[in-house]
């Protein structure tokens, strides 16, 4: 029996569930970066001001993307994607993020101008942008409203 045993005997019925999620969400606070950090605490106020389910959806996305970055790819496939899988979707992403900023620039629009018009928070935007997040199609159709432009353009996948 190991020392911590001795002192304080647990066994599995001391435990709810929700301390051990906390628990669990703490360590994987505890290992991000300060970047990931910073994304994650400028996205938790934007719940509150989420309008519609898609928006809350996608909020929570991309949250659990920052705090769970092994598992993009695996989501979006409703399965455990294989490493290609996870490739391809992170070519997408960065293919698509890259449009966006391009387009925008294009029209002199800043990622607050942008955030503005779509509803959406300028950190997701800059998530966007940065090849870190896969829109949904409602995102994109926002974006591609705001550029005034189709959403192909954005994504050809889509049209």
């Amino acid at each position: 029996m190991t020392t911590l045993a001795r002192v304080m005997p647990l066994s599995p019925e001391d435990f709810r569930l929700e301390d051990m999620v906390v628990a669990y969400l703490v360590h994987r606070f505890q290992t991000l970066s300060k970047e990931s950090l910073a994304e994650l605490s400028s996205l938790a106020p934007e719940l509150v001001n989420c309008e519609d389910q898609d928006t809350l959806r996608e909020m929570l996305e991309t949250m659990r993307e920052i705090v769970f970055p092994e598992l993009i790819g695996n989501y979006h496939e409703g399965r455990a994607g294989s490493v290609s899988d996870t490739e391809r979707l992170h070519k997408r992403m960065e293919w698509i993020g890259n449009r966006i900023k391009d387009k925008r620039r294009a029209i002199d629009m800043t990622q607050d101008q942008l955030a503005k018009e779509t509803g959406l928070p300028q950190s997701h935007i800059s998530r966007l942008e940065a090849g870190k997040h896969s829109p949904s199609f409602r995102t994109l159709e926002r974006i591609a409203s705001a550029l005034k432009i189709p959403v192909g353009e954005l994504d050809p996948a889509s049209s």
